[in-house]
């Protein structure tokens, strides 16, 4: 084995990563085999198999090239877990019928009963979690720090911890599947690429580095660098707290102001539009005795 060492290059328009077959925009080599892929996909591909997608070398290693640093960075990479065993299904007893004079009705042959149209239906409201989640976006509300303490049982995390630790993957899932419907422009199939996307970033980038590398790297995903912080900070928050449910974690955080309870059928708050209009309704009388000074100038 050569003792020199491949640097990734910077692709070309034409460099494309044969994974996703787009352009490179995160170069890395596959070690020993030397062959160039975008990182996060090459990541995405060893969790499930550890050998090269072209040659089926095994590749224990990854070189790629830090953006912030600039500098060379061998990435080792953990061989992917085995698949439990399945366990084959108990065959379900066959069912007793009676014989003599018992008849076996199908379902089909039942009356059906008519829905009424008469009435219209209620409007299916979003649930109101994700009305609150969507206003801490529009308004980009961070939650407050909590210290890392035995007391408040807050820890802090690197990605290495967080690639090792299954329950915190496990725990990060679930906070993303649920922040991803906040951002109404991304349907089901698209989620789930932005899910293992985050989850990968995750696992290689540190989410409150000063560079803000994760930050530039989800801001196209979630719409603008604006949103991409407040996610960055808020997964942060929910994963360093001992917080294992939604809901617990919903009833326990805080912001400095505390969020609505109630939404209109809009999705905007109610105490938000009550204020909107008491300012509009405070517009229009100033503006009609304005209106009244006037004419008894003339």
């Amino acid at each position: 084995m050569s003792s020199t060492s491949t640097v990734p290059q910077e692709p070309t328009e034409e460099d494309q990563c044969v994974i996703c077959l787009s352009p490179i925009t995160s170069p890395c080599t596959a070690c020993p085999c030397n062959h160039s892929y975008d990182y996060l996909c090459l990541l995405n591909w060893l969790e499930v198999r550890q050998t090269c997608p072209l040659c089926n070398a095994l590749v224990p290693t990854i070189k790629y090239l830090d953006g912030a640093t600039g500098k060379e960075i061998l990435h080792l990479v953990e061989p992917p877990c085995p698949d439990p065993p399945r366990t084959e299904p108990e065959p379900e007893a066959a069912p007793n019928f009676t014989t003599g004079n018992a008849r076996i009705i199908n379902s089909r042959d039942l009356p059906r009963r008519r829905r009424r149209y008469d009435r219209p239906l209620p409007p299916i409201l979003p649930d109101i979690a994700i009305l609150r989640r969507r206003h801490v976006y529009r308004s980009n509300m961070r939650c407050l720090h909590v210290g890392s303490n035995r007391i408040s049982r807050f820890r802090d995390f690197t990605p290495r911890i967080v690639a090792t630790d299954d329950e915190l993957q496990s725990r990060a899932k679930m906070f993303i599947r649920r922040e991803l419907q906040v951002f109404e422009w991304l349907d089901n199939e698209n989620k789930e690429f932005v899910l293992e996307y985050i989850l990968a970033i995750l696992k290689t980038v540190d989410l409150k580095g000063a560079a803000g590398t994760a930050e530039d790297m989800l801001a196209d995903m979630l719409g603008s660098r604006e949103y991409a912080g407040v996610f960055c900070h808020e997964i942060h928050a929910f994963l360093r707290s001992p917080y294992t449910e939604l809901g617990m974690w919903d009833a326990w955080v805080q912001y400095e102001t505390p969020l609505p309870s109630q939404f209109d059928s809009d999705g905007i708050p109610v105490e938000q539009r009550e204020s909107r209009k008491r300012v509009r309704d405070r517009e229009d009388v100033q503006g009609n005795g304005e209106q009244e000074r006037r004419q008894r100038r003339r």
